[in-house]
Order: structure tokens, then sequence, then C-alpha cells
């Protein structure tokens, strides 16, 4: 369940990207939905210093 999940999420986020509807450090809401699951923006981005610490 959790690679099915996973798998899906990577894919929506990936083609958002490339579509330019959502932007590197951009936060964002994930629920579920009727149809899958739903990608939401929460209206403010990381600052440097907090994308640096989540980088591995």
């Amino acid at each position: 369940m959790k690679r099915v999940i996973q798998r899906n999420l990577q894919d929506q986020l990936a083609n958002l990207l490339l579509e330019g509807r959502i932007h590197d450090g951009e936060a964002l809401k994930v629920s579920a939905g009727m149809d899958g699951l739903v990608v939401r923006r929460t209206g403010s981005r990381a600052s440097p210093r907090q994308r640096e610490a989540r980088t591995p």
C-alpha cells in the first residue's frame, strides 16, 4: 500500500512540476479525494534555510 501511494504521489508531483503549476520549495497539502490524491498549495514557500535542512 505504501508503495502505491508513494508512486502515485511522486507521479502527480512530477507532472505538476513539469507543467509549472508548483515550484521548488513550495509548501503543499496532500489529501485523499474521490478521484485519488489531491495536491493543494498552502500559500507559503519554504525559506532557503528550511530547504537546506530538508535536503539529505
